[in-house]
């Protein structure tokens, strides 16, 4: 294949980094955002010209996700998954952050840290956990009534007794 179908693909690439639903990063060896993607930007919280900013810069209203990009640029051959509590315009997120290596066969380039957004995970999780506690708890009253129905049958058949 020529130049141009090559050419083509650089649009292409470009336009399936920016409609990815998950947040994408890429920081250079010194820790400069290289490129920030719109899931990026907008989960969070991101404005104006990012790319050639330090990371530590950028990202300095998210401490938790600084020290991430950090470690990662310190490191940029490890690789791994956590997740991470931020707090981005007032509201506490759980992001599930990726870092990866960014090059070829040599030494890396860079680092790509991709997130996603697991507060509604989360927040589903812990529906679950409750549902599953008022069950327990439900149960347990049951039991209790129950154990104190028989009890309190054998008391009202002596006091009857009693009465008469």
């Amino acid at each position: 294949m020529g130049d141009g179908s090559r050419g083509g693909a650089e649009p292409l690439n470009g336009r399936l980094v920016e409609s990815m639903g998950h947040g994408l990063l890429l920081l250079d060896r010194t820790g400069r955002v290289r490129l920030a993607n719109r899931a990026a930007r907008e989960r969070l919280g991101l404005a104006g010209d990012l790319e050639g900013r330090e990371a530590s810069t950028v990202l300095a209203q998210i401490p938790a996700l600084a020290h991430v990009a950090a470690q990662a640029v310190a490191d940029p051959a490890g690789r791994g998954l956590e997740a991470v509590q931020v707090v981005v315009q007032d509201e506490v997120r759980l992001l599930g952050v990726h870092r990866a290596p960014l090059g070829g066969d040599g030494p890396p380039d860079g680092v790509v840290l991709s997130f996603t957004d697991l507060t509604g995970f989360r927040t589903v999780q812990l529906r679950e956990h409750t549902t599953a506690a008022l069950a327990g708890l439900a149960r347990l009253s049951a039991f209790v009534a129950h154990e104190l129905k028989n009890p309190l049958g054998a008391l009202k058949l002596y006091a009857l007794l009693l009465e008469r």
